[in-house]
């Protein structure tokens, strides 16, 4: 196998780069792109843990879907160097430079300080991962317009998808659980976990204990236990003694528990008493619950599930430090003379501390205030929901979060306030047709949502209205299990097999939990044993008990 090499320095480190046939697609331009990322975040994290180990740096692309990083050797996955330009930024492909840089921090967090067990191996993954971010805030952000997805990017959305039981992917475990993560339950726990959760924990504590000095305090660590393994338990102990802080309260909820919290916020502007503004507001924490299903028997001796929310850990006690962006006007800045209602053209930037269910602030500010957000970046780890901006998505979201929580009076005047309240504002370079499919998506997704309600509550007249004016989503999942539900009460067993067979075994369109209990109730009664077997299989892996069934 011919390999293009070309070598380079960094400092007293030689870097030597083999580039296989398959990796054609990078040519001269990306070829030379990847030697400099290289380079440039050795430097990097010299200057931030300490001198490299060793005198030379190898790295070797390979035609294989993963990256690994080993003392002085380093391979990259061709298929994670692609750059694809435009296209690469309209799909939130993740930015190959920040990929190099995750692997090139592995010198230092996985092989210079190495991990003890598998419980421990979070911190190597995690903190490559942070040490990534660190390195695209810090070196690529001012460089270039390059619009590629942080290596982070989707882990909100990762954390959240439902496991196989219908638990988050968040729920199965906490970091320290490590490669016990992967299970039946998801083959995606792991990597969302430990990649993305571990990288955001580590993202809070440096907010938590001043974002600029936590890499000193990471460098401190790093030059005092070169070539040991650390186990979670020293390296929070290290953090605090550097730091002269306690973090076990912190570790406690977001390194050793499960349990994302949600943030409903609001805000107004008001021109302060001496000159100036104030930002006013509000931000609420608010605990999350999963869904549970049992099978259950109604009066008429007819099956049914029911569903029942289980509240994860309270928020009386959680301590977040959160990101506050505060979009200005500052005339300074402004060429010309400004229009009578100037947009904004510059950022002021601070951290608010939450502390428990209910946090007010005033945040003093020079110039007039044009816009407001907590965790722009998304750099904490918990669901945040602007009020003021978004007031009928986010009493949609409060309306859920209600009635997951048996609170069904309170979510159903939330979901007829989400239904009274203006459209959203949409993207001024919207098309007007695509303008007018969200709002009416938006509402059927309300109506969805109160479907649901009326569902548990056993109001299936409303329910069925309900669903019916939902007509836009009927082939949505959401849709097709609340159909079913209503069905199997009917007693229209026939009809719940057909769509769920279909959808469940066939296409595998509909893999919760509750979609698979319901189609081994459906095949049961109506004597498809085949259907009725993998059904009630796939239900008894994921903890139904289906026992009224025998």
């Amino acid at each position: 196998m011919a390999f293009k090499r070309e070598t380079a320095r960094a400092g007293h480190v030689t870097v030597q780069v083999a580039f296989d046939p398959e990796s054609s697609h990078l040519g001269g331009d990306g070829r030379e792109e990847v030697v400099k990322t290289v380079v440039d975040a050795l430097s990097y994290f010299e200057e931030l843990f300490g001198p490299y180990p060793a005198d030379e740096l190898n790295v070797v692309t390979v035609p294989r879907g993963f990256s690994q990083s080993v003392a002085s050797l380093v391979t990259l996955s061709d298929a994670a160097l692609y750059d694809l330009g435009i296209w690469g930024r309209s799909f939130r492909l993740t930015d190959r430079r920040e990929v190099i840089a995750h692997e090139v921090a592995h010198q230092w967090w996985g092989d210079l300080v190495g991990w003890q067990g598998y419980r421990d191996q979070w911190i190597s993954e995690a903190m490559a991962n942070y040490c990534a971010r660190l390195y695209a805030k810090n070196r690529l952000a001012n460089r270039d317009q390059r619009r590629t997805a942080p290596i982070t990017d989707n882990w909100r959305k990762d954390l959240l998808a439902p496991a196989a039981d219908g638990r988050p992917i968040e729920a199965l475990g906490p970091v320290v659980l490590g490669r016990r993560l992967s299970s039946s339950r998801s083959d995606d726990a792991y990597s969302a976990i430990v990649y993305g959760k571990g990288a955001v924990v580590l993202e809070m504590l440096a907010h938590a204990l001043g974002a600029k000095d936590f890499p000193k305090v990471l460098g401190e660590i790093v030059r005092a236990n070169a070539g040991r393994t650390l186990s979670t338990e020293e390296l929070l102990a290290l953090i605090g003694q550097v730091t002269g802080t306690d973090p076990s309260a912190f570790a406690a909820q977001f390194i050793y528990g499960t349990g994302m919290p949600e943030v409903y916020y609001n805000y107004r502007f008001e021109r302060a008493p001496k000159g100036g503004w104030i930002v006013k507001g509000e931000a609420r924490q608010q605990s999350t619950s999963r869904p549970a299903y049992r099978l259950v028997k109604n009066e008429r001796g007819a099956f049914d599930l029911r569903r029942e929310g289980v509240e994860r850990a309270s928020v009386a006690d959680s301590v977040l430090a959160v990101p506050a962006d505060i979009a200005i006007f500052d005339p300074a800045l402004a060429k010309g003379s400004p229009a009578k209602d100037p947009p904004a053209n510059a950022m002021f930037k601070g951290t608010i501390l939450l502390r428990g269910e209910r946090t007010e602030f005033a945040i003093p500010v020079e110039q007039e205030p044009k816009g407001f957000s907590l965790d722009r970046l998304s750099e904490v780890f918990g669901s945040f929901y602007d009020e003021t901006r978004h007031p009928k998505r986010v009493a949609l979201y409060q309306g859920i979060s209600a009635a997951a929580t048996g609170r069904a009076a309170e979510a159903e005047a939330l979901f007829a306030k989400a239904l009274a309240a203006a459209d959203e504002p949409m993207p001024r370079d919207m098309p007007w047709a695509m303008i007018q499919s969200a709002h009416r998506v938006l509402n059927a997704q309300i109506e969805i949502a109160r479907a649901r309600l009326y569902v548990e509550l056993g109001r299936d007249q409303e329910a069925r209205s309900t669903l019916d004016r939902a007509g836009i989503l009927s082939d949505s999942e959401e849709f097709l299990l609340l159909e079913s539900r209503l069905d199997l009460r009917a007693g229209d067993l026939d009809k719940v097999f057909r769509r769920l067979d279909r959808e469940v075994l066939d296409k595998r369109r509909i893999d919760s939990l509750e979609g698979v209990m319901l189609l081994a109730v459906a095949a049961h009664t109506t004597g498809h044993a085949e259907p009725f077997e993998q059904a009630a299989r796939k239900a008894r892996d994921r903890g139904a008990d289906l026992s009224l069934l025998h």
